[in-house]
């Protein structure tokens, strides 16, 4: 998912602060992670990285940093918990698109609809029942 501001870009301090209500955490390579247990650095369940390239954030200055966007993504394998998964994530842009005004956009940048949100429910829930009935494909 991306996350675009309604207008401007997103300030750092405010950044930072929205992940923070909405149970996003600083952490490896410089950008932020939902983890499966929280405070604990280990098993993300996605990740949020700047629009820009290299996608960083500058945790130690986030004062002065601004963004015009943040990508939000993870990994679907058809575990049994990309479902739950998916639901986490969704719920998390939408939290964020609501500390930051911002608007929830899809992969090809068209508005995340409820539409678009079956759609990609589906989707995980196909490639889960596919991993299923082949529990040797890797």
């Amino acid at each position: 998912f991306h996350l675009m501001p309604v207008e401007g870009t997103f300030d750092g301090e405010a950044i930072v602060h929205a992940a923070s209500e909405c149970g996003i955490e600083p952490g490896e390579m410089e950008i932020f992670h939902r983890y499966r247990d929280p405070g604990s650095p280990s098993g993300a369940l996605f990740s949020i990285a700047n629009m820009v390239k290299p996608g960083t954030f500058p945790f130690g200055a986030m004062a002065e940093f601004e963004s015009p966007g943040l990508t939000m993504f993870s990994k679907a394998e058809g575990a049994s918990d990309d479902p739950g998964r998916l639901e986490e994530m969704l719920a998390t842009a939408h939290c964020l698109a609501n500390q930051l005004d911002a608007q929830v956009l899809d992969e090809t940048r068209s508005a995340l609809t409820p539409e678009v949100e079956q759609r990609l429910r589906d989707r995980v829930l196909e490639l889960v029942a596919w991993r299923l009935s082949d529990p040797g494909q890797e």
